[in-house]
């Protein structure tokens, strides 16, 4: 399970922003990860194609007049200068996380995150915003075509910066000790698609609940491992093997482990 300490500090307003963006009616053609959404309405046939809210106007302008400016309407939208300037604050010291300390720099063209570390200075695009309530919420193109939450979030209240994932806290059972979640951790990623068929946490849906005793194949590591790889034949499991290295498999294992509602006696992992 995750921990939040602090409600304006955890990851839920993001996850409600992410809730918002599925409710305007954002249709995805079925796929593994869907595409980036920064490119405008297309009605292309084909296996992946977006269709935003905007067709919706041709029937409803005026229901559309009035969505399109609501904080739902905007719960997701392309990251800009213009947006910058008009609802950000510059940010001058940097925010240390762990060995990295990082940066907004809402001055450049496109804005990005700075990060500094041991391996030197990099940066991150920002491409999309979500949220605009009480938060915003910033999305960097990642490693094979994942969009990830940047770590560094903005307070529309408070007017600040902070980090993103800084209350995250992943507990696993027995006497493991708990760990803290990194904001390039699948978790944080906008675009995978475990939640689709298993839901958003995790208690199942089209796929079965990964948090409590019932499985169909025994429950060992090396199972998952070998589902989560290469998919089960006659289900809806595919293979994710082409999207994610065999360490990144073994990070989805752990953050399944650590959901387990189950009795503690049936662990054989």
């Amino acid at each position: 399970m995750i921990e939040r300490s602090s409600a304006d500090r955890g990851p839920w307003p993001l996850v409600l922003a992410l809730i918002a963006v599925w409710a305007i009616g954002v249709i995805w053609a079925p796929s593994r990860v869907g595409p980036a959404l920064a490119s405008p309405i297309s009605t292309t046939e084909g296996p992946d194609r977006y269709i935003g809210s905007q067709s919706c106007r041709q029937c409803h302008e005026s229901f559309y007049q009035l969505w399109a400016p609501s904080h739902h309407g905007l719960a997701m939208q392309p990251y800009s200068p213009e947006f910058a300037a008009g609802h950000l604050t510059t940010h001058d010291e940097a925010i240390q996380i762990g060995a990295y300390s990082y940066r907004s720099d809402i001055r450049a063209d496109p804005g990005v995150i700075l990060e500094q570390g041991p391996e030197g200075t990099r940066q991150y695009p920002i491409v999309h915003v979500l949220g605009g309530k009480n938060v915003y919420y910033f999305l960097t193109p990642h490693e094979r075509g994942r969009l990830q939450t940047l770590p560094l979030a903005y307070d529309v209240n408070k007017k600040r910066w902070f980090d993103t994932a800084a209350s995250g806290v992943r507990h696993f059972p027995g006497d493991q000790e708990d760990a803290p979640v990194h904001w390039t951790d699948p978790l944080y990623t906008f675009n995978t698609g475990c939640y689709s068929c298993h839901g958003g946490l995790a208690e199942g849906g089209v796929g079965p609940d990964l948090t409590d005793d019932t499985w169909v194949y025994k429950p060992t590591d090396k199972m998952l491992f070998k589902t989560i790889s290469k998919g089960r034949s006659g289900t809806n499991m595919v293979g994710w093997s082409a999207d994610l290295d065999p360490d990144q498999v073994w990070q989805v294992i752990a953050y399944i482990r650590s959901l387990y509602l189950g009795n503690p006696k049936k662990i054989i992992w």
